[in-house]
């Protein structure tokens, strides 16, 4: 694998997507603080939510650090920056292990539904279970002292655990609302039909193309024959899902009347776009990587190539990672002005126009400039 440069849009992305996760964190962290119940049996559920929160937001803290060090080049050597990262991994494997108690939650009597077990239980508690074991893995391979390859082995293996928990979590959600409203909530409008679809179809495929990936990598395990732009491409993907979901809502509203979806997803929605800031990052990526500057599978079929150079791509991507920011910002805007309740102003003016505007513009920047990074070819490499 060749070096890789972190030019300017890299490292703009890498501060865009740390600081928004922080602000993510610290959000549903005082929100957790606010409006979590001490009552048992809610206990059990919300005391280790509210520790969980803190442990990830620790871990966001970290990671902001790493970065400003980073990027402002202060003397930060790479076995403190490794240990740095190693503290944020385990805070965030505490953080997931935080979930088993909204599993054991669900389990209580006179409370344990097929509904809740399917949009709450069940997932809840493969996320306690299976993300903290990957990431404990990555802690202890992510050592200067061991072979890069192992760490990169299992980047990949959390990557590909992530994506089969997103997609289990948000697909539960259908489910469930699909066996409390009936199946006419999706064969009456096409809008749900579609987000079902996405949902349940699109993460899954994802998903699979994902351990199709690390599964071919992890066998071969040469750093040479990584190739960083398919894994971009599915991160990228991976974050531009909630816009997508997002957007149907903002345009159409909640069709067929209130649901388990709607109530997940816009009552949780903050949470619902951890994803959306990794897109900061694997967009600029997906113009930084070749396999032993050799073309791709796609980029070896016949059509047009591409020529475009470095600083007209630099611009496309401040462009991209501007009206991004300008969306996130307004989102979170929607969220933080109500705090400490927990009410949010997502479908009030002029919050919903303007969403409406940079969620589309950001959403088809993004996904057009990851088509086109399949079929362009850079032709001059001067930094911005």
């Amino acid at each position: 694998m060749q070096n890789l440069k972190f030019d300017l849009p890299l490292k703009v992305g890498l501060v865009l997507a740390t600081l928004s996760w922080l602000t993510y964190v610290f959000y549903d962290f005082n929100i957790g603080i606010f409006s979590r119940h001490y009552s048992f049996p809610l206990i059990v559920e919300d005391v280790p939510a509210v520790w969980g929160l803190g442990f990830r937001m620790a871990a966001a803290t970290i990671a902001v650090i790493i970065v400003v060090f980073f990027v402002l080049r202060r003397e930060f050597s790479a076995i403190e920056a490794t240990m740095a990262l190693r503290l944020a991994l385990l805070f965030e494997a505490l953080y997931f292990a935080s979930f088993i108690g909204g599993a054991l939650n669900v389990w209580r009597r006179n409370y344990f539904t097929l509904i809740r077990f399917t949009e709450g239980g069940l997932p809840t508690f493969v996320v306690a279970i299976l993300l903290p074991i990957v990431l404990i893995k990555l802690f202890f391979e992510l050592n200067p002292n061991k072979p890069r390859k192992g760490a990169v082995k299992w980047v990949l293996i959390y990557v590909t655990t992530f994506l089969f928990a997103f997609w289990l979590n948000n697909s539960s959600e259908w489910v469930g609302t699909v066996l409390s409203k009936g199946a006419n909530y999706l064969t009456q409008y096409p809008i749900n039909l579609s987000s079902f679809v996405v949902t349940v179809l699109g993460l899954l495929l994802l998903f699979l193309y994902a351990a199709d990936f690390t599964s071919k990598w992890s066998k071969i395990g040469t750093m040479d024959k990584l190739n960083l732009k398919k894994i971009s491409a599915i991160v990228t993907l991976l974050g531009l899902y909630p816009l997508f979901i997002f957007l149907l809502w903002l345009f159409f509203g909640t069709v067929g009347g209130w649901g388990v979806w709607y109530a997940w997803f816009l009552g949780h929605g903050y949470m619902s776009f951890i994803a959306l800031p990794i897109t900061f990052i694997t967009i600029p990526l997906l113009f930084r990587s070749r396999v032993n500057n050799e073309s791709s599978k796609f980029e070896s079929m016949k059509h047009k190539t591409l020529y475009i150079n470095r600083k007209r791509i630099n611009s496309l991507l401040f462009l991209t990672q501007g009206l991004g920011i300008v969306f996130f910002t307004i989102f979170s805007l929607t969220y933080y002005i109500p705090i400490p309740t927990t009410h949010f102003l997502i479908g009030t003016e002029p919050y919903l126009s303007l969403m409406q505007i940079f969620g589309t513009l950001f959403f088809i920047a993004a996904f057009v400039l990851t088509f086109l990074s399949f079929r362009t070819k850079i032709t001059h490499n001067r930094e911005v």
